[in-house]
């Protein structure tokens, strides 16, 4: 083999080498993270009438994702930027054990569970009776997650099973949140019970009719 071939040799396989490197960090990064993750519950809105289930996930709604405070923060002017802007959004949880946003920002909080979220709007409270614009700024935002994915056998199940749903029926998103503000999509719960479950109970009692 020539001098040459064996150059090109190498330097193909020290590419292909860093290429393979890439998502084998990232997936050990997922599995096993430096840091603790931590696990949050999410209220997600059951049933969405026009788009509950396409192929092999079920489209998730958190209704309208909303933070108000009293003054305009530093990083307005990214949010007119085409599709908005990333930011963090600081984690906490609710006395039933629901996550919710106690605050936007740009730069991560340290001691802080953070999750990179896309502000997309803000603007002024307005008062429709004084025609006016109260003193409260508000900035919508959309989480990164929106949508849970299942096996494909099971997708038309969940379909009946969210159209079916009684009113009252509490559906729950867990998701563990890493130190950098990333995620993993851990279960969707429907009244405590992972979907996944409810689905094959569903369907070994159709089974036995």
């Amino acid at each position: 083999m020539k001098r040459s071939d064996v150059v090109r040799l190498l330097l193909y396989l020290v590419v292909l080498a860093a290429m393979a490197a890439y998502p084998v960090r990232k997936i050990l990064q997922f599995e096993w993270p430096s840091e603790m993750t931590e696990l949050f519950r999410f209220k997600v809105n059951l049933y969405d009438p026009y788009d509950p289930v396409r192929g092999r996930f079920v489209r998730l709604s958190f209704g309208r994702l909303e933070f108000k405070c009293d003054q305009p923060t530093s990083w307005d002017a990214k949010i007119n930027r085409p599709g908005g802007s990333v930011v963090y959004a600081v984690l906490d949880r609710r006395k039933d054990g629901t996550a919710f946003v106690t605050k936007l920002t740009d730069t991560p909080v340290p001691g802080s569970a953070v999750l990179k979220v896309r502000c997309r709007w803000r603007g002024r409270d307005y008062n429709p009776k004084t025609k006016r614009c109260s003193g409260k700024w508000s900035y919508l935002y959309d989480y990164p997650f929106d949508r849970f994915y299942l096996n494909e056998k099971l997708a038309p199940e969940a379909e009946k099973l969210l159209r079916s749903a009684k009113r009252g029926t509490e559906a729950e998103l867990l998701v563990r949140i890493y130190p950098d503000g990333s995620f993993c999509v851990d279960d969707l719960q429907i009244d405590k019970r992972s979907i996944r479950d409810v689905l094959r109970s569903r369907q070994e009692k159709s089974e036995k009719k």
